[in-house]
Formats: structure tokens, C-alpha cells, sequence
């Protein structure tokens, strides 16, 4: 019998069990526990005292996170690159503060308390109605048979050298869903250690073009550059890249053919950064070429400096069951800091350069760049973002 069908029947039982003789109530009891198949003492007791109306005081929660902090946090959020909630969280001091060191918000010293106490939970209980779906992409990658046997194969898991200065590297295409014709791409190479990102624009995915954009990235990097690991792809497997990477003393390395784990830390970098902000347009023009440069080198800025990033630290499986652990969100900029390998003339030079940046201000360039090359409905989408919340995307 349901719960509260015996309620009722213990409602109905209960008068006639108050008004009843002794060996009437034992009959009524003995009838009560055969119907609903409760103990004597648990049918006793409803019929001694019958359930009644329950008037259930809800606790009303009180709001720690009013409307100030909510506009104050969606006002940072676009500074954050639109990132996870737990990402968002772990930029949201570095982002206060260099807003307020040159005077482009400065927000009360309560919000400010608040925002920084903020939870990833809360963070995107708050976030949750800006998300959207976003377009997929195509692979364009060819296999280059040449030299194969001659560069040694790395897997995704066996990286051994986690100090910095070792990158996975990889090309977006940027073909607009057809190979047809000439496009341009980009090179993107990051840092195991640091996460550190440099993003290069090409004309083609020429072996000449490859190396040359790969020799431009490395001179970009905070650090000496030890090794790089690129996909099978023929603009990597090749005697131009092989006899580059000797002459500058780099460690050459590929993933497994097919296997695109083997180089998910950059694999991830080109959605989360490439697909982000330049989309899946065709960009084939000499404008696009010089837009991207401009692009990449806003953007370059903003992820290294104000965009945190997790890193895996370990994947365990118990039971069949697969549980991986990250480490707390921190932008390459402090994951460089706190690298015991790194000298502290660099530091020094990344610390000068970081106290010059003013995130609003290149939130704003980047927004001006993008226009050339998003797709109508992604502007549509950040002016709209710019208007509801008062700042610029």
C-alpha cells in the first residue's frame, strides 16, 4: 500500500478508534495492521494521533550574489575570452586588478570581495543562459610519407621532457568547409609546460612556409625552444623541417598516424583559441593575411597573460572506470613565474610586459579585428553581448 493511501486510511480509522470500547480498538487495530502491514506500534501510533495538513515552512536562501556583482561579473566575463566558469574564476584577480592599474573599472571594495570568493558553481549558474553552439570544421590534413622512418614517434602520454620549452605544433585550415582553390592557415605551436600559446598566420601550408612560420613562433617564445611535435601531416614530414630543426639543435618528434590524442594539447588550443575567434570562414584574400597577423598579435597577449588554463596532471582507472585529475586554472604567464627552470631575466621581461597590458583596451582591438573575418551572425552575436551588459566584447 502507498504512503499515503495508509494516511488516509489511518485519518478515516482514527475516529472510529478514539470513540471506541476497549476490544474495539483492538479489532480496529487488528484490522488497520492487516491492511497496511505496519507494526502494532507504528499503527498504534497513527491512530492515537492521526497525520493532519502539513504546512511546510520553506526556508527562503538568502542571496549572497545580488545585481552588482552579477553586472560586475558579466562585465568580466568577455575580458575573460568567454571561457569556462572554473577559467573565469581562476582570471577574475588578475583581471580586477589590471582593470583598476589603468582606470578602466574600478569596482566597490564589497563586489570585489565578493567576486573573488566567487565558486566555479556560482560563476556559471550566472553564465549558463549566454552559451551557444558553435559550427564544426574540416581535416585537411595529408600524410607525409617522406622521412617517417627517420623521426622517431612520441606518444601522447610518454612526453618525458616537462620542462618548458618543448611544443606540439599543428595548421587550422581556414577553407570555409571546401579544399577548393588556395587558403590560408595557422600554425599554432604551445608549450607543454606553460601552456603558452604563439599563433602565425600562412599563406599556404608550404614546407618553405611551414618552417619559416615555425622559425617566427620560436623567436616569439619566452623560452629556448628544446623540441617540437607535430601531426604526420607532409608539411611537417619533410627534409626542410628535419634540416631546421638539426641546425637549431631542436628535438623533432611525431604523433602516431590516425591518432589525434597524441597531440590533444594543441589539438585543443585550435578550437578553444584558433576556431574561437577566427571561425570556419574562407580566408583566402592578401586582406585576411594581414588581418590575422593583426589578430594574433592582440590575441597572443590575452591568452598568454589573462587566460587561465588546467593542465592534467594524472588519469587513473578503477573498476573500468576512468577519473582524471587537472590542476588549478593559471594563465602561462604565472605558470612561467613559478617554473623553477626558468631564468630570472625572463621572468623579469614577462613581468615588465605584463604591467604595460591593459586587457579592456585589447578586448576592444580584438573586437574591431575580428569583424573582418567572422561570419555576420558571430558579430550579430557580440554586439548584442557588448549592449546587454555595458562593455565591450
Amino acid at each position: 500500500m502507498a504512503i499515503q493511501s495508509r494516511l488516509e486510511l489511518a485519518k478515516a480509522a482514527s475516529v472510529r478508534y478514539v470513540k471506541g470500547t476497549k476490544k474495539g480498538k483492538g479489532l480496529i487495530l487488528d484490522e488497520f495492521c492487516s491492511n497496511t502491514g505496519l507494526s502494532r506500534k507504528h499503527a498504534l501510533r497513527l491512530l492515537r494521533n492521526p497525520p493532519g495538513p502539513r504546512n511546510k515552512l520553506r526556508r527562503v536562501k538568502r542571496r549572497v550574489y545580488g545585481e552588482p556583482e552579477q553586472m560586475a561579473l558579466r562585465r568580466l566575463w568577455p575580458l575573460a575570452g568567454y571561457s569556462s566558469a572554473k577559467r573565469t574564476v581562476a582570471s577574475l584577480r588578475d583581471l580586477i586588478d589590471a582593470c583598476e592599474r589603468h582606470g578602466e573599472w574600478i569596482p566597490e571594495e564589497g563586489v570585489r570581495h565578493k567576486l573573488l570568493a566567487m565558486s566555479a558553481s556560482t560563476c556559471e549558474r550566472l553564465l549558463k543562459p549566454l552559451r551557444r553552439i558553435r559550427p564544426k570544421g574540416i581535416s585537411l590534413t595529408r600524410a607525409g610519407n617522406h622521412l617517417r622512418n627517420q623521426i622517431a614517434v612520441r606518444l601522447g602520454t610518454d612526453w618525458d621532457e616537462a620542462g618548458p620549452g618543448f611544443l606540439e605544433g599543428d595548421l587550422v585550415e581556414h577553407c570555409g568547409g571546401s579544399n577548393c582553390g588556395n587558403f590560408h592557415y595557422t600554425l599554432t605551436l604551445t608549450d607543454i609546460a606553460l601552456g603558452w600559446t604563439e599563433l602565425t598566420p600562412l599563406a599556404s601550408k608550404g614546407q618553405l612556409s611551414t618552417v619559416a612560420a615555425l622559425e617566427f613562433a620560436c623567436r616569439r617564445m619566452p623560452v629556448l625552444v628544446k623540441g617540437v611535435d607535430f601531426d604526420n601531416g607532409s608539411e611537417f614530414i619533410n627534409h626542410h623541417m628535419k634540416a631546421f630543426c638539426e641546425k637549431n639543435g631542436l628535438k623533432l618528434t611525431r604523433g602516431r598516424p590516425y591518432v589525434k590524442n597524441d597531440g590533444c594539447r594543441v589539438e585543443q588550443k585550435n578550437g578553444a583559441i584558433v576556431r574561437r575567434h577566427v571561425g570556419y570562414g574562407r580566408l583566402d584574400t592578401p586582406e585576411h593575411l594581414c588581418t590575422l597577423k593583426e589578430l594574433y598579435g592582440v590575441l597572443r597577449l590575452l591568452i598568454n597573460f589573462f587566460e587561465p588554463s588546467a593542465r592534467l596532471m594524472r588519469i587513473r582507472t578503477k573498476d573500468g572506470k576512468t577519473r582524471k585529475a587537472y590542476d588549478d586554472p593559471k594563465t602561462p604567464y604565472r605558470r612561467l613565474l613559478e617554473s623553477p627552470l626558468v631564468s630570472e631575466a625572463v621572468k623579469e621581461a614577462a613581468t615588465q610586459k605584463y604591467l604595460t597590458l591593459n586587457p579592456v583596451s585589447l578586448r576592444n582591438q580584438l573586437k574591431l579585428i575580428k569583424r573582418d573575418l567572422l561570419e555576420p551572425d558571430m558579430v550579430r552575436f557580440l554586439d548584442e553581448a557588448s549592449n546587454e551588459f555595458g562593455c565591450d566584447s
